[in-house]
């Protein structure tokens, strides 16, 4: 999380871009109820809006790497996994520094997908070659997958003071001992394997020259790896 300045933000207005569900941004705007919040996807396909919307949420189809037209100033801005999304993380920072009230906040969450293990039980595993491809397949597409390394720098970069930046350990299955992480590997194996066919598909046909045949067979063997509690492997987040 980065300030602006020291002072901190106040109950007003947010706007929040990130890969997550609508329940999330109306629940976000039904607790804050001095707060204007909007929330921008680049994505049209925005799911049900037949929902109830609480007054003081509103959503917009936009891009964050557009001009930032909005017609007011905010508080807070929140971004949640986007390490893919952007060709400069550095200019959405920018624009939000300079969309921000004095005092407001940016807090930006997100993956570093450069996966790693503890005892390089990875080394030669489907898996770890995945990473390398990934990481590859982003870069001919323009896109620096490893870019949550250096968001303090950028964030000071654009101008924000008090950065504060909090680097958490995941497993990636359930290999560690104790049963909290058990159950925190649990979720996360679950989570990537439920996404890697869609984080996958379009790196690896655009980006490195695939046909979407190849990339199925492929992702075979790294979800037997992502299976295996023998590759005690984890994400940085």
């Amino acid at each position: 999380m980065a300030a602006k300045e020291l002072a901190s933000a106040g109950g007003g207005p947010e706007w929040e871009a990130a890969q997550r569900t609508q329940h999330k941004a109306r629940t976000s705007a039904e607790s804050y109820i001095c707060e204007n919040q909007v929330d921008s996807d680049a994505d049209s396909a925005m799911g049900d809006m037949t929902g109830a919307v609480p007054p003081n949420c509103h959503f917009e189809v936009d891009d964050a790497e557009d001009e930032w037209i909005f017609s007011q100033q905010f508080d807070y801005v929140h971004l949640r996994l986007m390490f893919h999304a952007f060709k400069s993380h550095k200019e959405v920072m920018i624009s939000a520094f300079e969309q921000l009230n004095p005092g407001g906040w940016m807090e930006w969450q997100d993956y570093y997908p450069h996966i790693q293990s503890v005892d390089n039980t990875i080394a030669g595993t489907a898996l770890e070659r995945w990473t390398r491809m990934y990481v590859e397949g982003g870069q001919r597409l323009g896109r620096d997958m490893l870019a949550p390394r250096r968001y303090k720098e950028w964030m000071e970069e654009a101008g924000f003071v008090n950065v504060v930046e909090e680097k958490l350990v995941i497993p990636g299955n359930p290999w560690p001992k104790g049963k909290d992480q058990k159950v925190m590997g649990v979720w996360q194996m679950t989570n990537f394997l439920e996404g890697l066919h869609a984080v996958s598909m379009t790196i690896f046909t655009k980006g490195l020259g695939m046909s979407p045949e190849e990339v199925e067979v492929f992702l075979v063997d790294v979800r037997k790896d992502i299976r295996n509690l023998g590759v005690h492997f984890y994400f940085l987040t």
